[in-house]
């Protein structure tokens, strides 16, 4: 991207994030080749019809107890109400489902009908998370976002893991 001006001398370029941090666009702005570029920053980016629900599970290696305690219930509800189960996006570990080095996060998926999200461990950033969220509630109805976390998840030891995440889950299990 840094060499876009060479091509294309004198040409505006525009950059966009709703959820890039200080300290990412501090980093960006030079990678993209700006120097001095305006910045505008939304004052609130509250979305009044989403609502946080973050709940402590207990850690577990076995699969089967994952399944038990958190898809299960889900599927079974699935299968009583197919004609009115909300679209649901999940977040899961692929280990899983078969993956053990990554997470499935499909970054270009934006569909307005998604209602529910769903994080059965939490992501290695707080941006990260409120990206993710955002993806619920866009058609302006009630959506209620879903974090499933355990202390091993938000260990400072665990790889790639942001401070600022620790400490909103931190905040979420002292409400």
């Amino acid at each position: 991207m840094r060499e876009l001006p060479v091509f294309f001398p004198g040409v505006p370029r525009l950059g966009l994030s709703a959820t890039i941090t200080t300290k990412d666009e501090t980093d960006v702005i030079p990678s993209l080749g700006m120097t001095n570029p305006a910045v505008v920053r939304a004052i609130c980016p509250d979305r009044k019809n989403i609502y946080l629900q973050i709940k402590v599970k207990e850690p577990s290696l076995d699969i089967y107890d994952w399944y038990q305690n958190l898809y299960k219930p889900i599927c079974n509800d699935l299968l009583k109400n197919p004609d009115i189960f909300p679209v649901t996006l999940f977040f899961m570990p692929l280990q899983y489902i078969g993956n053990a080095a990554s997470y499935f996060v499909e970054m270009d998926f934006n569909s307005p009908s998604i209602k529910r999200v769903r994080h059965d461990c939490p992501p290695r950033s707080l941006s990260d998370y409120i990206q993710e969220i955002g993806r619920a509630g866009r058609t302006g109805k009630d959506s209620t976002p879903l974090l499933h976390y355990c202390n091993r998840d938000v260990a400072a030891n665990v790889k790639d893991i942001k401070d600022d995440i620790i400490k909103f889950t931190c905040h979420w299990s002292q409400i």
